[in-house]
């Protein structure tokens, strides 16, 4: 009667497992649908306005840290590509969310900066100090100060990427 009792329970655990994971993919799809829906009624609203959408440098990203692709949606009759990264006002999405590529685009520009200026804010700068801060202040910080909120939601190894060697 135990054994009973536990075969029962695992296929009763089993029965829930596979409807849950339905039900996800119901959601995932229901999602899509949704955004389709709202993607057409952004058409009308620009056919009614006289406006036009570049399809082309349109693309569709879903945030979320489980693995595989949503439906693809369209925007006049044009299937958005689902990317892995996206860069909207200077700032680089990607799709868990985890700042890694945003953090190493601000590394890469500035170590480029830095390099451009490191003959006026060098060791052997003939500027004062308080001039060098200056030329810190108006070339390097607002580069990584930029955004800089959403750096505390970065994973820690990301966010070690950030300091910069001066």
């Amino acid at each position: 009667m135990l054994h009973s009792f536990y075969v029962g329970r695992i296929n009763r655990d089993i029965l829930c497992l596979s409807s849950l994971r339905a039900l996800k993919s119901l959601f995932v799809y229901s999602v899509s649908l949704n955004l389709q829906d709202h993607l057409y009624n952004i058409e009308k609203w620009l056919q009614k306005w006289k406006m036009k959408v570049n399809e082309t440098k349109s693309s569709h990203i879903t945030f979320t840290l489980r693995k595989g692709q949503c439906p693809p949606v369209c925007i006049n009759q044009t299937v958005l590509p689902h990317v892995e990264t996206v860069k909207c006002l200077g700032l680089h999405f990607d799709r868990r969310l985890t700042w890694k590529e945003h953090i190493a685009m601000k590394r890469k520009q500035l170590d480029h900066k830095t390099r451009e200026i490191k003959w006026l804010i060098g060791r052997k700068s003939p500027l004062s100090l308080e001039n060098e801060i200056l030329i810190y202040k108006t070339t390097l910080k607002p580069v990584w100060t930029y955004g800089i909120e959403l750096w505390e939601c970065a994973n820690k190894s990301n966010s070690n990427h950030a300091e910069i060697p001066i």
